[in-house]
């Protein structure tokens, strides 16, 4: 018997938490690079590549990726970058970018202006052409033509892969997000292990050549739940012409109804340019508006057949177009089951079609696990850890302020960070060597806090890396708030290069970034800046010598500044790594952070906590 093919690909849709799996099927040709996101409410989440490289590197029906429980509700999508490995591979960002490390993926709409690029400007993506802003980047959406996939590293820069970029959800209703508007993806049901096969061609003409194959492993409710009650199983091809309507019927003895599977009480529907009238009634349902036939495709694919059924049966269908030449019938048989014997509808059509809305910034999808429900293999199960469930998250507060952390990748450093991110502000974490660590730290705050947060690079052994922090920072985020300059060193002997490293670092550093921060104040902006350092020893010691200058540099420029930068320290006992203290530390430089009347002050912390 004939597979049912659902030409549509959002049909797919998982309702239950139920894992999905991935594993690479074929490929004709090596170097296509293939990737994942979720749809919500026609914004993309979790954008992330599955295969950076299809090709020999891949074992047919073995090399597979887990999607995880994280799916409940939302749109699973599938995008291909033809080429997308062999031409970008060479790229020194590109590793990073398809193992999805330090940095995150992002898809915009297209600027107005040919040949402008995307750069980070004040903390937000704009575009720029001859290193003028022409226009600021717009989060791309699921009505968006060919939408541009970036990538933004946790330093600041923005980089677009080359190849063209095809969705799976770019057909049909939504032809527009692919860049031949052409039929790229074929979802096709696969009897065996509850998966279905999902098909990229590279030939729109040749659907029985496709270039990538993959398998995707849903699970039995799921599977069940998309192919009953869609007249699509009743294998009826839509005429090969303009369509200006459809009306489909099934016998009306056995009281079964028809409806348009995610759209229901609505009346009209915007799709492809045009608005679609929706008419229901009992068991005929029209569809009318001029289309071309994929919309028809989509539209049709979401019709379902609401029946009481109790036990796997056949429901005649017929669907009468209206087209130029006339009037064409087609008829076939649908499968059916009543819902109430399915666990639950777990898959629903196509989500509703987004209307036009203010332009929103881009976040990064929250994802709440739910334990699978599905009896799956052992094999496919095992690797998705129960987990407890969690409070729901502070979402990002607009107006947040931004912290810049000297020093902040390690130890107290990395713990003020993730403190001010609990407090809701913005983190860039400043590091020299650790940049793994800084890269790390980054991901964790924007994971635990939804706060936006990157980390910047800078030697301050050198007086110019030192002094073009604050305006890098500055003109990639805007200028920040706060800045809690954290970043000392303790020479291992009284040397030349310790002498030159200490004074550079504990000395000469706090003093450029507290200057450099001042200046980069916008007009009538106050800021906060603070000075956390180890305590000097009572020694004649060249580490003690050059942190011993901190606190006057307090004093002196809270006088100086008074204006707009309220300029404090936080001091602690030198050997205070513990954690009670690292801990104590990061919340005095909240406290002092959030006290808007103190100023020229250093809070000196006990070696042991106070009674």
């Amino acid at each position: 018997m004939r597979k049912p093919v659902f030409p549509d690909a959002s049909l797919l849709r998982v309702n239950d938490g139920a894992p999905v799996k991935v594993t690479f099927v074929q490929t004709r040709s090596n170097g296509h690079m293939v990737g994942f996101y979720t749809l919500d409410a026609g914004a993309f989440h979790d954008i992330r590549i599955l295969f950076p490289n299809v090709g020999d590197t891949l074992i047919p029906n073995v090399s597979s990726v887990f999607l995880g429980n994280r799916l409940t509700g939302k749109t699973p999508v599938f995008f291909v970058v033809e080429n997308g490995n062999t031409l970008n591979r060479d790229a020194a960002w590109f590793n990073d970018a398809a193992a999805g490390r330090n940095g995150f993926w992002l898809f915009l709409k297209r600027p107005e202006e040919t040949d402008a690029a995307p750069v980070l400007e004040q903390g937000e993506i704009v575009w720029q052409k001859n290193g003028e802003t022409v226009e600021p980047a717009v989060a791309a959406d699921s009505g968006t033509p060919a939408p541009v996939l970036v990538w933004q590293s946790n330093s600041g820069r923005i980089h677009m892969p080359k190849g063209r970029v095809f969705h799976s959800f770019g057909y049909g209703l939504h032809p527009e997000m692919n860049p031949d508007a052409a039929h790229r993806f074929l979802l096709t049901p696969q009897e065996e292990n509850a998966s279905v096969a999902l098909n990229f061609l590279s030939d729109a003409a040749h659907p029985e050549k496709p270039e990538i194959t993959l398998n995707l492993q849903i699970g039995e409710r799921n599977f069940q739940a998309l192919t009953r009650n869609r007249i699509v199983n009743a294998a009826l091809p839509v005429p090969d012409q303009t369509i200006s309507s459809a009306t489909v019927r099934i016998p009306d003895e056995f009281e079964d109804t028809l409806y348009l599977d995610g759209f229901e009480g609505q009346q009209s529907l915007p799709a492809a340019g045009t608005v679609f009238s929706i008419e229901t009634a009992g068991n005929v349902l029209t569809l009318t508006g001029e289309g071309t036939p994929a919309v028809y495709e989509a539209l049709l694919s979401c019709v379902k057949i609401r029946t009481e059924a109790s036990a796997p049966a056949k429901s005649p269908v017929s669907v009468t177009y209206q087209t130029a030449s006339g009037e064409i019938v087609r008829s076939g048989e649908s499968d059916i089951l009543s819902d109430s014997v399915l666990p639950s509808p777990l898959l629903t059509g196509l989500p509703p079609v987004k209307q036009p809305a203010a332009v929103k910034p881009l976040p990064e999808g929250v994802f709440t696990p739910a334990e699978p429900q599905d009896e799956l293999p052992s094999f496919l199960t095992r690797p998705v850890a129960a987990v407890e469930p969690v409070e729901p998250k502070p979402q990002p507060k607009s107006g947040a302020k931004t912290a810049l952390v000297t020093g902040g990748a390690r130890k107290i450093g990395a713990e003020i960070a993730r403190a001010l991110a609990a407090k809701g502000c913005n983190v860039i974490v400043h590091c020299h060597t650790a940049a793994a660590e800084a890269a790390r730290l980054v991901e964790e705050l924007r994971r635990t806090y939804q706060v936006k947060a990157a980390y910047f690079r800078a030697d301050f052994s050198s007086y110019d890396e030192t002094a073009d922090l604050v305006e890098s920072v500055t003109k990639t985020y805007g200028a920040p708030d706060i800045l809690v300059s954290c970043a000392t060193v303790a020479a291992a002997g009284e040397n030349p290069q310790g002498w030159d490293e200490c004074s550079a670092v504990n000395a000469r550093a706090p003093f450029i970034l507290l200057r450099s921060f001042a200046r980069a104040l916008p007009k009538g902006k106050s800021g906060c800046f603070l000075a956390v350092f180890p305590r000097p020893a009572d020694e004649l010691s060249v580490n003690a010598f050059s942190l011993s200058g901190i606190g006057g540099l307090v004093e002196m420029a809270a006088r100086t500044l008074r204006d707009n930068v309220r300029v404090n320290g936080v001091d602690f006992p030198e050997k205070g790594g513990d954690a009670d203290t690292v801990r104590r530390v990061a919340d005095a430089v909240c406290f002092m952070a959030q006290t808007p009347v103190v100023s020229g002050q250093v809070l000196h912390l006990d070696a042991e906590k106070r009674k």
